[in-house]
């Protein structure tokens, strides 16, 4: 009858808990009705029927209890012979104990282990001395004296009580992960079922208030093999599913179902693995990222990829509810793997869920990549591809990314617009690609109102500027002197100049030679501008004070002080013990660009790519964008300059 009362708890319990899963799966827990959203919490988890609130033990209960049961060695006490003097003592600490005089049962029980250190029954002793330690508030001296019993006692049963009061003590003082200890330890070899079904619930309990949960998971760990192991694993499965993280509730529920198929909750934790795993089926939005991992651009693909990864860990992290997977292809951006490409990137838009496209990196795969995202209508986010030119006309495609274009429009704009400087000098390499650029600085510099009143190009391999120095219109102390024979030596006379800036477009390696011959040619208080080859610590370090009246900018500065990017930064540091760089901060953003549409209700491909169409604010760790031209999102870039040899954040400026 008992069995059958138990079974039919059982099945209510089992049922209570199974309705919530059941009913989340047809709902969407990221965006709950108002009517759902008054299902109060404990709904969402399983077996607090089973697992209510405990109470305390009565101490009194607990010690009629021994006496009855003969768990401390008291037995001597009603045997028909002469009171021995330690029996005496501990009698009159139990009857001061029980009219509540615990000053004087302590007094009692310290004089008997005084007098009598062998006595058979110190270990009561100690125990009824920890109690009344515990009653006047001294916890300290009370698990000081349990401690003493759990070393010296040998009788398992015993040895649970003195843990289960060390636990207890230890949840007096909060300190949950102590007093989950000891409980486990008690748990493992008591072999008293009503303390038992005490002590599990109080695992389970206990266990979900614990902070932070990286404890839990190592209590989970150390009593894995032991009783206490199945019921710290049920804390986490209960914790996580409050907590809306059905991922981690998912793979603990498996790991229970591994280790403990005896369990007495086996057969419901499996039907709720099932349910969770439906659950998670229909929530599940898949981004696909196709970059390069492997190979000649290998390492640029996996900087994008690692700022990805970051994005999605915060984007859970703030919202654990959403059910995001990153479903990534190995897309090497060259001619020859183009058909590869193709192939990987229909098979991930063909999986179900997927709503959203990033990558690839460079043009040859952005060029086959953008047409299928337009035939399949998914919105793609390309995250660099700076050469790759861009189809206006295309509506599902976009590029976050940092090309030229922007940080020349980006530094002629400071310079023209803040500063009010109209005439400029260009000094370039020469070479192909260079006197294509020097076409698009000239085209950026009318429009803004600009003009070069010197154009001065130099060989790719020179290492000495001379002539470029001369031609810009500097001098050589001997030759202003030759010129301007009455010019004192001390006078602040500057060589007149039909500029009043220089853009320098070359690499770092060129900008340490170049800048230095400046003044030795008297070409002084100039301007220099720059695009992000000057933001290298290693100008600073060769050009020294030469440089404090250079601007540049660049799309992203580590050592910035935004909240954003400092939270960035120091998660990337723990993660890969480096700092990120412009790549990774692209990778980021982008992703954000796209998790934010989700986090927003946008859970369909149209509306993704809608809500990316009309974008109009969005603080991104590479700058605020504040809409699209041509596909390419708007945004701010970095203005920076050296200070004391440092790079620093001057402001925000937009192309």
């Amino acid at each position: 009858m008992k069995n059958k009362k138990n079974k039919l708890i059982l099945d209510i319990i089992l049922s209570c808990m199974m309705l919530p899963i059941l009913l989340s799966c047809s709902k969407d827990l990221g965006f709950m009705t108002e009517k759902e959203k008054k299902i109060p919490l404990n709904t969402l988890s399983f077996l607090d029927e089973e697992f209510k609130e405990s109470t305390s033990w009565s101490n009194e209960k607990k010690l009629n209890s021994f006496s009855k049961t003969k768990i401390y060695p008291s037995s001597s006490i009603r045997k028909k012979q002469k009171i021995r003097g330690d029996i005496l003592l501990l009698n009159k600490a139990k009857i001061s104990f029980k009219k509540k005089n615990f000053k004087s049962s302590i007094k009692n029980l310290q004089t008997l282990e005084k007098e009598f250190p062998n006595s058979d029954i110190l270990n009561e002793s100690r125990f009824r001395l920890a109690l009344a330690y515990l009653e006047i508030g001294n916890k300290r001296k009370a698990y000081t004296k349990l401690e003493e019993n759990i070393k010296k006692e040998q009788v398992p049963s015993e040895k649970a009580i003195y843990l289960s009061y060390l636990g207890r003590i230890y949840e007096s003082e909060n300190k949950l992960y102590k007093s989950l200890t000891y409980y486990a330890k008690a748990f493992s070899i008591s072999q008293n079922t009503e303390d038992n079904n005490l002590l599990s619930s109080k695992l389970v309990n206990l266990s979900e208030k614990i902070d932070p949960s990286h404890k839990l998971v190592t209590l989970t760990n150390i009593f894995r093999k032991k009783n206490a192991g199945p019921y710290f694993r049920i804390a986490l499965i209960r914790k996580s599913i409050r907590g809306k993280k059905l991922k981690t509730a998912l793979a603990s529920a498996r790991i229970f179902i591994e280790e403990y198929p005896k369990h007495k909750y086996f057969n419901e934790i499996s039907a709720l693995e099932q349910n969770i795993k439906k659950n998670l089926s229909n929530k599940l939005l898949k981004i696909g990222v196709l970059l390069p991992l492997s190979g000649k651009n290998g390492k640029e693909g996996e900087k994008v990829y690692r700022g990805i990864q970051m994005a999605l860990s915060h984007l859970l992290e703030i919202r654990p509810d959403l059910q995001v997977e990153l479903s990534v292809q190995n897309i090497k951006s060259t001619e020859e793997e183009s058909k590869l490409a193709k192939k990987y990137t229909y098979e991930i838009i063909n999986s179900s869920n997927t709503i959203a496209l990033i990558g690839p990196l460079f043009s040859p795969a952005a060029k086959d990549i953008s047409r299928i995202s337009e035939e399949k209508r998914i919105p793609l986010i390309i995250p660099y591809a700076p050469n790759f030119k861009m189809d206006k006309e295309k509506k599902w495609v976009f590029r976050n990314t940092l090309n030229n274009e922007m940080q020349n429009r980006a530094i002629f704009n400071f310079a023209i617009n803040r500063l009010r400087l109209r005439r400029f000098a260009l000094v370039h390499g020469r070479n192909k690609y260079q006197n294509l650029m020097k076409e698009k600085y000239q085209k950026i510099i009318s429009e803004f109102g600009g003009i070069f009143t010197k154009i001065v190009s130099f060989p790719m391999t020179a290492n000495d500027f001379q002539s470029e120095m001369l031609s810009l219109g500097g001098l050589s102390d001997s030759q202003l002197r030759a010129k301007f024979p009455r010019l004192s030596r001390k006078s602040n006379f500057r060589v007149p100049l039909k500029f009043e800036s220089i853009l320098i477009s070359a690499k770092a390696e060129k900008i340490i030679l170049i800048v230095p011959e400046l003044p030795f040619y008297n070409i002084k208080g100039i301007l220099l501008l720059g695009n992000r080859n000057w933001n290298n610590p290693i100008i600073a370090k060769h050009t020294g004070s030469y440089i404090k009246n250079a601007f540049f900018v660049d799309g992203f500065l580590h050592s910035s002080k935004k909240g954003i990017v400092k939270r960035f930064v120091a998660d990337y540091e723990k993660l890969y013990s480096k700092k990120p760089g412009l790549l990774e901060a692209l990778g980021y953003d982008s992703a954000k660009l796209i998790f934010s549409a989700i986090a927003k209700g946008k859970r369909r491909k149209q509306d993704i790519q809608k809500y990316l169409r009309n974008l109009k604010e969005f603080q991104g760790v590479t700058g605020r964008i504040k809409g699209i031209k041509n596909n390419d999102f708007i945004r701010e870039l970095y203005l920076l300059k050296f200070r004391k040899g440092i790079i620093q954040e001057v402001d925000m400026i937009f192309p």
